[in-house]
């Protein structure tokens, strides 16, 4: 989708305290082959004493304070998770919109899992130019691995889980950033692989246990033939979004300063994202993401942040954006910094 008339006005980001993956090595945590094979130096751990809603509270706030104006002209709220949020059968969606800017606007929880940020940027994207007088979406994000039941060190192969939260703002009206492009697909061959051998239906929520996704990807693997056909294709269908966002945005690769995507170990980084697009490490997040975690639709807006923040990122800049989630879906996002945003010369900085 070529985009040019949304912008990005402010983003808010709320991580915890950081644990590095060598004392979860001491402490019995985190495979020490793990650990030097992936490069990844830590996660950010919240702990099971604040909620990911409320979290993702505190990263709206941070934004309200950074736009220096209150959220009255936001029209629709898009909440983004990948973890768990809360009772079965409610809805995070309203708590966040309760306790920031109220109204009896909709808000929607977005099953989406990782891909949630960029999904939620085309979704954004579609309403803002369905009405003439809707202004402003906002999309939040929130997860919390500290649950007992789960192994945020080695559930997951390729990363380890952090907790965070984001928020943005995307606007009709004039921004620090302007979304150029937003393309979203998938292919769902691999669904498969986030379910393994799990039965669809009947099942007991109350039962359900906590997902290990190296379970279910060895069992996907061992019990479908064309799998590994389906990651070539996988691989290939990113690709072609990623040059379909790139054209859309007016630029090539060469033009992009940085690179955000999820934040991986070191070689699946580099066989997903950097070799497929020719790119040196330097391009990426890496440095970041390793000490900070996988925090599901956050990676990429906390990343961005970062680079803000960094001075890393500046106007004239192009960052694209590109994730993957369950299912598999696959998307990417192409955005051009037209200015320094104020609150970097504010007491944020």
């Amino acid at each position: 989708m070529r985009v040019g008339d949304v912008f990005i006005d402010a983003l808010g980001v709320w991580l915890p305290e950081p644990y590095s993956a060598e004392q979860a090595v001491r402490d019995g945590l985190y495979d020490a082959v793990d650990f030097e094979e992936s490069g990844l130096t830590g996660a950010r751990v919240a702990g099971s004493d604040v909620a990911p809603t409320e979290m993702t509270v505190r990263a709206v706030r941070q934004l309200q304070e950074r736009r220096q104006s209150e959220l009255s002209d936001v029209g629709l709220l898009v909440h983004a998770s990948s973890s768990w949020q809360g009772p079965e059968g409610w809805n995070p969606a309203p708590y966040i919109q309760r306790r920031t800017f109220g109204g009896t606007g909709p808000c929607w929880h977005l099953s989406m899992g990782c891909l949630g940020g960029l999904t939620a940027f085309e979704m954004a994207v579609s309403h803002l130019r369905a009405e003439p007088e809707r202004q402003t979406v906002l999309f939040t994000s929130g997860d919390n691995w500290s649950q007992p039941e789960l192994d945020r060190w080695g559930s997951v192969p390729g990363v380890i889980l952090g907790d965070g939260a984001s928020a943005v703002t995307l606007t009709k009206r004039p921004g620090f950033a302007r979304l150029l492009s937003v393309n979203n697909g998938g292919v769902p061959d691999l669904e498969g692989m986030y379910r393994g051998n799990e039965p669809l239906y009947p099942g007991d929520v109350r039962l359900r246990p906590v997902p290990d996704m190296r379970q279910l990807a060895t069992a996907y693997k061992e019990n479908t033939p064309d799998s590994f056909e389906a990651m070539v294709l996988a691989a290939k269908v990113q690709l072609e979004l990623v040059d379909r966002s790139l054209d859309q945005a007016g630029i090539t690769i060469a033009d992009v300063t940085r690179v955000a995507y999820v934040h991986y170990a070191r070689q699946p980084l580099q066989m997903w994202l950097l070799d497929p697009l020719d790119l040196p490490l330097e391009k990426s997040t890496w440095e970041f993401g390793r000490g900070v975690g996988h925090i599901g639709p956050t990676d990429q807006i906390a990343a961005w942040d970062h680079l803000l923040t960094a001075g890393e990122l500046g106007p004239g800049d192009h960052l694209l954006l590109v994730g993957l989630g369950p299912g598999m879906t696959i998307g990417s996002a192409v955005v051009e910094i037209l200015e320094r945003p104020r609150w970097l010369d504010g007491s944020d900085d």
